[in-house]
């Protein structure tokens, strides 16, 4: 702590070899300026501007912000506070952070996790392409030579206990569709080894054979925690996984003219569709009991319709149906678990609140089935829910309320994603 008007004092009790009941107290008769910096090794230099002077750099910083994020015309409160949280959670590139990135929150989620990272990109693309990009290659630069990504990334370190759904190849095709001039020739090359490399982990170590689906080995890995599809433990052979490996194999013969990765779509599709689809819906296998097709009540079942024309139109038609039965859709959007399901739980994190990137991904799979009318339904439907309740981490599916962390990146990056995209159609 440092007093550059007034005084500060710090006091404690000393304990052995530790403080306890430490307390600094910036005061003064006439006011009091002064900086608490936080720092790795050596304290920096004192701070060269006042308290007046930072706040107004600070403001002048926002403003600049703001003033390049879309304008929709929808509610300037909530516009305001998706495009503050997404710039207050920024944190510059240091220590096991190569590039500037954006944390989830600044309350207690204090990392980069290795699919928010992808929403978070395409929130602030239209806002600083260079910044989305970065957001990507912030957990790549940290991926393992097997090609498994880290779960998380910060500061301090990149953990590889768990990781998180290859949504990359997705996001990457969003923001090439978005923004046509993100995909610059260095960033073609840099995505195309990392995603390559990215997917070659997944077939190559997380399934059984050539014939097999790869599977998550833990909730975790599956970014859907605790699941209803987890119920019975692990791993699980999921359709999202092979929904999203198949959409990056597409992307990487887009980006490498290498027929060899359509190819490999085409194959897993094939495998997919044999081996996860019951006639009616898409389900689950455990590893060990391959046997068993479970089908459940979770919004995971819907992620294939992502596959756009690699879908038949005879299963799009019925996952579209499915989804307009009760308790998949509610006023405020999709739950993570049918709101009539046995596993459902109003603040059950993955089964029953409403999450702003399955809400992103079940959108995107509706308009690639040529669903618009219901895809601008969920689009308006989470947005409202943002402008009632404010950028949560979830929500209420049933009542609307914001649940968890109140300050999340990623749902003020969806917010605005959706935001843009129904503006765009109207």
């Amino acid at each position: 702590p440092r007093a550059t008007k007034g005084q500060v004092t710090v006091s404690g009790a000393w304990r052995r070899d530790r403080s306890d009941d430490v307390a600094v107290v910036f005061d003064g008769a006439a006011g009091f300026d002064g900086t608490l910096d936080l720092f790795t090794a050596l304290p920096p230099p004192a701070a060269a501007q006042d308290f007046d002077a930072a706040r107004a750099g600070a403001r002048a910083e926002f403003a600049d912000w703001l003033g390049r994020v879309p304008d929709t015309g929808r509610d300037q409160t909530a516009r305001r506070l998706a495009a503050y949280l997404l710039w207050a959670n920024a944190v510059p590139a240091e220590g096991q952070l190569t590039r500037p990135a954006i944390y989830m929150s600044k309350n207690s989620m204090i990392n980069v996790w290795s699919w928010d990272n992808a929403f978070s990109a395409l929130g602030v693309a239209a806002v600083d392409p260079g910044l989305a990009f970065d957001q990507l290659a912030v957990i790549f630069d940290r991926q393992h030579s097997s090609g498994l990504l880290p779960d998380f990334v910060n500061d301090r370190e990149a953990s590889f206990a768990f990781t998180k759904p290859p949504v990359h190849g997705w996001a990457v095709a969003r923001l090439a569709a978005d923004h046509p001039g993100f995909l610059t020739d260095e960033r073609k090359r840099y995505l195309a080894d990392h995603i390559g490399a990215q997917v070659g982990y997944w077939l190559t170590h997380a399934r059984a054979g050539d014939e097999a689906l790869p599977a998550y080995a833990h909730g975790n890995d599956s970014g859907w925690d605790n699941a209803s599809f987890f119920a019975e433990g692990g791993p699980v052979i999921a359709p999202d996984l092979a929904t999203f490996l198949i959409l990056a194999c597409d992307l990487l013969a887009d980006l490498t003219a290498s027929a060899r990765w359509r190819d490999q779509a085409d194959r897993l599709t094939a495998i997919l569709l044999r081996d996860l689809w019951d006639g009616a819906t898409f389900g689950t296998r455990l590893l060990s009991a391959p046997a068993s097709l479970r089908t459940g009540q979770s919004l995971i079942q819907f992620m294939p319709l992502l596959l756009g024309k690699r879908l038949p139109a005879a299963m799009a038609a019925s996952l579209v149906a499915r989804l307009q039965q009760p308790g998949y859709l509610t006023q405020w959007g999709p739950p993570t678990e049918n709101t009539a399901s046995s596993f459902y739980e109003a603040d059950g994190y993955w089964r029953g609140p409403i999450w702003a990137p399955t809400t992103c991904l079940l959108w995107d799979g509706l308009r690639a089935q040529g669903q618009t009318d219901l895809a601008m339904t969920v689009a308006e439907c989470f947005c409202r829910l943002c402008e009632t309740s404010g950028m949560a981490e979830n929500f209420d599916a049933l009542t609307g309320a914001g649940l968890r962390d109140r300050a999340f990146a990623w749902t003020s990056a969806v917010y605005l994603h959706l935001a843009a995209s129904i503006g765009a159609v109207a």
